[in-house]
């Protein structure tokens, strides 16, 4: 998205730590009639569910999920099929 300006990246400071932010050039309008009723609604589901979580907070409830620690020994890649197991939504 950086590539095509299509986000620029800032500095952030979250107390706790320093981190990116991505902010939207607005040069490209969301279009929602690319996508179903089901994945705007998914979408805004994850939306609602993480705006007060900061970084460091979703990484550790991600943590706690079984796809995290089915894999994390063998460092595999998880299987979209976890994603009907999820806990954090």
């Amino acid at each position: 998205m950086m590539e095509k300006k299509l986000v620029t990246v800032k500095l952030v400071d979250f107390g706790d730590y320093m981190g990116e932010k991505f902010i939207p050039t607005g040069k490209v309008d969301f279009d929602e009639s690319l996508f179903s009723e089901s994945e705007l609604n998914v979408m805004n589901e994850v939306a609602v569910s993480f705006e007060d979580l900061n970084v460091n907070s979703i990484v550790h409830e991600s943590h706690k999920e079984k796809a995290w620690s089915d894999n994390i020994e063998e460092m595999k890649t998880i299987n979209y099929s976890y994603g009907f197991e999820l806990k954090l939504l």
